[in-house]
Protein backbone atom coordinates (compact mmCIF):
# COMPACT_ATOMS: atom_id res chain seq x y z
CA UNK A 1 0.00 0.00 0.00
CA UNK A 2 2.48 2.36 0.58
CA UNK A 3 4.62 1.25 -2.46
CA UNK A 4 1.39 2.66 -4.19
CA UNK A 5 1.28 5.95 -2.41
CA UNK A 6 4.52 7.14 -3.68
CA UNK A 7 5.20 5.43 -6.96
CA UNK A 8 8.74 4.50 -7.70
CA UNK A 9 9.98 7.96 -8.78
CA UNK A 10 9.74 9.01 -4.75
CA UNK A 11 10.22 5.65 -3.15
CA UNK A 12 13.97 6.41 -3.61
CA UNK A 13 13.24 9.76 -1.02
CA UNK A 14 11.64 7.12 2.05
CA UNK A 15 13.55 6.79 4.97
CA UNK A 16 11.90 4.19 6.93
CA UNK A 17 13.21 4.90 10.62
CA UNK A 18 12.91 2.16 13.43
CA UNK A 19 13.28 2.75 17.17
CA UNK A 20 13.75 1.54 20.76
CA UNK A 21 17.64 0.96 20.09
CA UNK A 22 18.20 2.39 23.48
CA UNK A 23 16.13 0.21 24.83
CA UNK A 24 17.28 -3.47 23.59
CA UNK A 25 20.23 -5.74 23.75
CA UNK A 26 21.61 -4.85 19.97
CA UNK A 27 22.23 -8.16 18.66
CA UNK A 28 18.43 -8.39 19.35
CA UNK A 29 17.71 -5.21 17.54
CA UNK A 30 19.83 -5.99 14.51
CA UNK A 31 17.51 -9.70 13.92
CA UNK A 32 14.49 -7.58 14.55
CA UNK A 33 15.85 -4.81 11.84
CA UNK A 34 16.78 -8.01 9.83
CA UNK A 35 13.25 -9.57 10.08
CA UNK A 36 11.58 -5.98 9.30
CA UNK A 37 13.74 -5.36 6.39
CA UNK A 38 12.44 -9.01 5.24
CA UNK A 39 8.98 -9.62 5.88
CA UNK A 40 7.78 -5.82 5.89
CA UNK A 41 10.40 -3.20 3.98
CA UNK A 42 11.50 -5.65 1.37
CA UNK A 43 9.97 -4.58 -1.44
CA UNK A 44 10.64 -0.68 -0.35
CA UNK A 45 14.39 -0.86 -0.33
CA UNK A 46 14.30 -2.92 -3.30
CA UNK A 47 12.89 -0.11 -4.82
CA UNK A 48 15.17 2.78 -3.65
CA UNK A 49 14.08 3.34 -0.30
CA UNK A 50 17.00 4.01 2.82
CA UNK A 51 16.89 2.16 6.61
CA UNK A 52 18.10 4.24 9.35
CA UNK A 53 17.78 3.42 13.05
CA UNK A 54 17.11 6.04 15.61
CA UNK A 55 19.17 5.55 18.82
CA UNK A 56 17.47 8.48 21.16
CA UNK A 57 20.38 10.93 21.01
CA UNK A 58 20.82 13.95 19.41
CA UNK A 59 23.40 12.86 17.05
CA UNK A 60 20.92 9.98 15.91
CA UNK A 61 17.80 12.51 15.68
CA UNK A 62 20.56 14.85 13.34
CA UNK A 63 21.72 12.31 11.20
CA UNK A 64 17.98 11.34 10.05
CA UNK A 65 17.33 14.63 9.19
CA UNK A 66 20.60 15.22 7.36
CA UNK A 67 19.62 11.99 5.24
CA UNK A 68 15.82 13.82 4.81
CA UNK A 69 17.22 16.85 3.61
CA UNK A 70 19.84 15.65 0.70
CA UNK A 71 19.39 17.72 -2.40
CA UNK A 72 16.94 15.45 -4.44
CA UNK A 73 14.95 16.74 -7.24
CA UNK A 74 11.10 17.57 -5.98
CA UNK A 75 8.64 14.55 -7.42
CA UNK A 76 5.53 14.44 -6.98
CA UNK A 77 4.48 11.04 -5.57
CA UNK A 78 2.14 8.74 -7.51
CA UNK A 79 -0.95 9.63 -5.32
CA UNK A 80 -0.13 13.39 -5.53
CA UNK A 81 0.10 12.92 -9.39
CA UNK A 82 -2.98 10.90 -9.85
CA UNK A 83 -5.61 13.38 -7.32
CA UNK A 84 -4.08 16.92 -8.40
CA UNK A 85 -2.32 16.38 -11.94
CA UNK A 86 -4.59 13.65 -13.40
CA UNK A 87 -8.02 14.48 -11.31
CA UNK A 88 -8.15 11.11 -10.31
CA UNK A 89 -10.72 10.41 -7.74
CA UNK A 90 -9.44 8.50 -4.73
CA UNK A 91 -10.72 5.19 -5.26
CA UNK A 92 -9.71 5.35 -8.72
CA UNK A 93 -5.55 5.72 -7.55
CA UNK A 94 -3.06 3.15 -7.31
CA UNK A 95 -3.45 3.65 -3.52
CA UNK A 96 -7.12 3.47 -3.47
CA UNK A 97 -7.35 0.14 -6.34
CA UNK A 98 -5.13 -1.80 -3.74
CA UNK A 99 -6.91 -1.12 -0.56
CA UNK A 100 -10.53 -1.96 -2.41
CA UNK A 101 -8.41 -5.46 -3.24
CA UNK A 102 -6.96 -5.67 0.39
CA UNK A 103 -10.69 -4.76 2.13
CA UNK A 104 -12.57 -7.49 -0.27
CA UNK A 105 -10.20 -10.14 0.28
CA UNK A 106 -10.02 -9.75 4.04
CA UNK A 107 -13.59 -9.52 3.95
CA UNK A 108 -14.24 -12.58 2.19
CA UNK A 109 -11.71 -14.73 4.18
CA UNK A 110 -13.92 -13.38 7.43
CA UNK A 111 -16.88 -14.70 6.12
CA UNK A 112 -15.28 -18.12 5.41
CA UNK A 113 -13.84 -18.38 8.61
CA UNK A 114 -16.83 -17.51 10.48
CA UNK A 115 -18.82 -20.08 8.35
CA UNK A 116 -16.32 -22.73 9.17
CA UNK A 117 -16.48 -21.73 12.73
CA UNK A 118 -20.46 -22.03 12.69
CA UNK A 119 -20.91 -25.38 11.20
CA UNK A 120 -17.99 -26.61 13.73
CA UNK A 121 -20.05 -25.71 16.34
CA UNK A 122 -23.11 -27.25 14.56
CA UNK A 123 -21.14 -30.20 14.36
CA UNK A 124 -20.26 -30.88 18.08
CA UNK A 125 -24.31 -30.63 18.71
CA UNK A 126 -23.30 -27.97 21.69
CA UNK A 127 -26.56 -25.76 21.98
CA UNK A 128 -24.96 -22.65 24.05
CA UNK A 129 -21.64 -23.04 21.43
CA UNK A 130 -24.01 -22.89 18.48
CA UNK A 131 -25.99 -20.07 19.98
CA UNK A 132 -23.13 -17.82 20.39
CA UNK A 133 -21.93 -18.65 16.79
CA UNK A 134 -25.11 -17.62 15.48
CA UNK A 135 -25.17 -14.45 17.72
CA UNK A 136 -21.57 -13.71 16.40
CA UNK A 137 -22.40 -14.56 12.99
CA UNK A 138 -24.85 -12.30 12.44
CA UNK A 139 -22.71 -9.51 14.18
CA UNK A 140 -19.66 -10.33 12.08
CA UNK A 141 -22.13 -10.36 8.70
CA UNK A 142 -23.97 -6.89 9.49
CA UNK A 143 -20.15 -6.05 10.11
CA UNK A 144 -19.52 -7.44 7.11
CA UNK A 145 -22.42 -6.05 4.97
CA UNK A 146 -21.75 -2.31 6.21
CA UNK A 147 -18.10 -3.25 4.97
CA UNK A 148 -19.33 -4.40 1.71
CA UNK A 149 -21.57 -1.29 0.92
CA UNK A 150 -18.08 0.71 1.87
CA UNK A 151 -16.34 -0.74 -0.66
CA UNK A 152 -18.92 -0.99 -3.72
CA UNK A 153 -18.89 2.90 -3.38
CA UNK A 154 -15.27 3.05 -4.29
CA UNK A 155 -15.65 1.12 -7.45
CA UNK A 156 -15.13 3.15 -10.54
CA UNK A 157 -17.92 3.28 -13.02
CA UNK A 158 -17.85 1.88 -16.26
CA UNK A 159 -18.33 5.18 -18.06
CA UNK A 160 -15.31 6.79 -15.85
CA UNK A 161 -13.03 3.81 -16.51
CA UNK A 162 -13.73 4.35 -20.01
CA UNK A 163 -12.67 8.14 -19.54
CA UNK A 164 -9.45 6.99 -17.71
CA UNK A 165 -8.41 4.40 -19.99
CA UNK A 166 -8.22 7.02 -22.68
CA UNK A 167 -6.69 10.34 -20.46
CA UNK A 168 -3.31 11.31 -19.57
CA UNK A 169 -1.15 8.59 -17.56
CA UNK A 170 0.73 9.08 -14.52
CA UNK A 171 4.24 9.51 -14.84
CA UNK A 172 5.15 8.36 -11.29
CA UNK A 173 4.07 5.04 -11.42
CA UNK A 174 4.31 1.83 -8.10
CA UNK A 175 5.39 -1.63 -9.92
CA UNK A 176 4.20 -3.18 -6.98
Amino acid sequence: MFGELCGDRAVNKVILVTTMWDKIIPALGERRQSELEYRYFHELLRRGATAMKFNNTYESAWDIIDAMLVEHDREAILIQEELVELRKRLNETSAGKALYNTLQNLLAEQKAVVNELAKLAREQNNKKLVQEMDLEYKRIQAEFERSFGAIRALKIPMGRRIILLFGKKARAVSQS
